[in-house]
């Protein structure tokens, strides 16, 4: 098990650059739910025009897909557990904002990595990596049986 982060430094947005860019965030929300930064596919300076009101501008001022973020991150992740994809039998993604549910996201990011195997996404806002985490530990076993395919 790996993870990766697809986007540079200069699309992370911390929790005080959205309070005195944005006023967006009440006090108290960091020692809420313990996020203190995010990130982003959209400039910046896109953000600040735009407050980020118009969902599909938004998707055509993303420096990158949600696929493409995902198979970014992956390699991170490969590169990390010094793994090959195919030594990968199982892919879980998700996020809060997916821009496609069918197929599902981690479908066409397994097949850009040339992935063979289940593929399912699990989205739960600022709970998704837990949830994600949760849910691989109930699945992992010693090895995938071989009924599985049958």
């Amino acid at each position: 098990m790996g993870s990766g982060i697809s986007t540079r430094k200069q699309y992370w947005i911390t929790n005080s650059w959205s309070i005195w860019t944005l006023g967006s965030m009440r006090s108290g929300s960091c020692s809420a739910v313990g996020i203190r930064e995010r990130r982003t596919v959209l400039d910046l300076d896109y953000i600040c025009r735009t407050r980020n009101s118009f969902v599909r501008a938004a998707h055509e001022a993303s420096s990158h897909s949600n696929v493409q973020s995902g198979k970014i991150a992956a390699e991170i992740a490969l590169s990390r557990a010094r793994l090959k994809a195919s030594d990968i039998g199982i892919v879980v993604g998700g996020g809060s904002s997916p821009q496609n549910i069918v197929p599902a996201e981690t479908c066409s990011v397994a097949a850009e990595l040339g992935i063979e195997g289940p593929c399912l996404d699990v989205n739960s806002a600022c709970a998704t990596a837990p949830v994600q985490l949760s849910l691989l530990s109930r699945l992992i076993t010693t090895e995938v049986p071989t009924s599985f395919w049958s």
